[in-house]
């Protein structure tokens, strides 16, 4: 039953990739936005009157890529679900890892967003005035809404923390496929941990576009090779762990945590025994009495 519900858990959680997939590369229009801003002239604390209509859709454009942004949230966080509904069956400390780093980080990136937000809703509403003849240097309350603009974008901090707990979460997601690659048939082992390998790149790379609007060059060459890894990092996970809803493909064996070559782990992970034999001492894969190297990690058992 465990591994019923290992299996299933792990295609809905692929189901969830292909999802997030595709909002990335919708969310890709950000990119456009940046374009637009660069060449209206707009940076991040003026430029209003360059041109107005440039800053305006560049605006439109990004509030739009915060709701898809937004939405892929909850994508994200259904698949956080699926992986702590596996954890539930394993105990598997990379997993339970990847779940909490990813919502934590979720709250921390929403954070942001709302900074993020407000800050484009004023550009838009200072942009437009400008537009239609406004004085953004002699009129109170555009001053004062500029005030609350310099406010909200110390919001950013927050989506700069979240941007990092992602980082860390697929981290976690690469150490858990990595030490588990043998349980799965064929390649899909190698091919999750190769896809959270370009998810952990994505969000690093990708951490650029808040960068990349304040100085659109060379920042955004960055933030497109950051949507790239994440497009490719999440459809390949979909693929890869899809291949288990078919039903010729069966685990092999438990899932086992991957730990640390610290002094006070090392002893214990030599220490464990079971029916089966020994456990490696290096990464903990469960060993047979006549096995002499771990087929894990490939050290010589001790």
């Amino acid at each position: 039953m465990g591994d019923d519900i290992i299996k299933e858990q792990f295609v809905n959680f692929s189901k969830e990739m292909k999802k997030l997939a595709f909002l990335t590369a919708i969310g890709a229009i950000s990119i456009v936005g940046t374009i637009v801003s660069m060449f209206g002239g707009m940076y991040y604390y003026g430029g209003y009157g360059t041109n107005s209509i440039a800053v305006i859709i560049s605006i439109i454009i990004n509030l739009v890529v915060n709701a898809i942004t937004v939405i892929s949230y909850y994508f994200l966080f259904r698949s956080a679900m699926n992986i702590k509904k596996i954890n539930e069956t394993t105990s598997n400390i990379s997993l339970r890892s990847f779940h909490s780093n990813i919502l934590i980080g979720i709250i921390c990136n929403f954070i942001g967003i709302i900074g993020i937000s407000i800050s484009s809703v004023i550009q838009l509403i200072l942009s437009t005035s400008v537009s239609f003849g406004g004085n953004y240097w002699e009129d109170p309350l555009y001053q004062s809404l500029s005030g609350v603009m310099f406010y909200t974008n110390w919001l950013l901090i927050g989506s700069g923390i979240g941007i990092i707990l992602f980082i860390v979460s697929w981290k976690n997601m690469e150490e858990f496929f990595r030490g588990n690659a043998n349980i799965f048939p064929e390649n899909i082992g190698i091919d999750a941990t190769m896809a959270a390998k370009k998810m952990k790149g994505g969000y690093l790379f990708s951490a650029f576009r808040f960068l990349s609007i304040m100085m659109p060059s060379p920042f955004s060459l960055l933030e497109i090779i950051g949507i790239l890894f994440l497009i490719v990092g999440f459809y390949n996970l979909h693929r890869s762990l899809g291949k288990l809803d078919s039903s010729r493909f069966e685990l092999k064996g438990k899932l086992h945590d991957m730990y640390s070559q610290s002094s006070f782990q090392q002893p214990q992970i030599q220490q464990l025994k079971t029916k089966e034999g020994n456990f490696c001492g290096k990464c903990g894969t469960p060993m047979a009495g006549d096995e002499l190297f771990c087929t894990t990690c490939g050290v010589a058992k001790s």
